[in-house]
């Protein structure tokens, strides 16, 4: 068990065990990352296409252009090659970088830690309405504007991708004005397509 005094770094070495490390579109294990070649990179609304057609070096230049503007919260690049695609590490690994980014969070995540120590232990569901939903119901962004989360590569999911983007999508479709925003590539796997 935890002791009730930790600290907020605490709360963080805590959730660092159930999180995917190397991840983050910054990470050294995805290095060098996809690139877009010079003069492809086009408006796109929708990128529907197969393995291999660069929808990865899309969401990375994405990435790494939102990053010099504070306007990205969190990324997870899913991927079997570095393996990093385990489903059930998505929400703490998003709530572990939202913590690191955001001292709200971060004092919301503590006292998670000390109300249900094992609630990294329970399941996707329960993860995602404890780590993800609720404090936008406690409307703990409320003056830090919007989210934004770039999930890349669901499709290389080991397990659960389904449930995820149907969590993320009951989010989206309950709370329209939510202050959270995500991002989400994958190829069109058809269990996907039908959420």
């Amino acid at each position: 068990m935890y002791d009730i005094n930790e600290t907020k770094e605490k709360a963080l070495q805590w959730l660092t065990e159930f999180t995917m490390s190397g991840a983050e579109f910054d990470s050294s294990i995805r290095d060098p990352p996809p690139r877009c070649h010079p003069g492809t990179r086009i408006p796109i609304l929708s990128d529907i296409s197969p393995a291999g057609v660069g929808k990865t070096a899309i969401v990375q230049s994405l990435a790494e252009e939102l990053s010099t503007t504070s306007k990205l919260d969190a990324t997870l690049f899913i991927s079997r090659t570095n393996h990093c695609h385990d489903a059930t590490r998505i929400f703490p690994t998003t709530t572990y970088q939202l913590a690191v980014r955001i001292p709200l969070h971060r004092a919301y995540l503590k006292q998670t830690m000390i109300d249900d120590p094992r609630i990294l232990e329970k399941g996707i569901k329960h993860q995602f309405r404890t780590l993800v939903v609720e404090p936008f119901v406690m409307q703990l962004t409320q003056e830090l504007g919007s989210w934004l989360i770039l999930l890349d590569g669901l499709d290389e999911c080991e397990n659960e991708e389904t449930l995820v983007i149907e969590l993320i999508s009951e989010i989206c479709s309950q709370h329209p004005s939510s202050a959270l925003n995500w991002l989400i590539s994958s190829r069109p796997e058809p269990h996907l397509c039908r959420v």
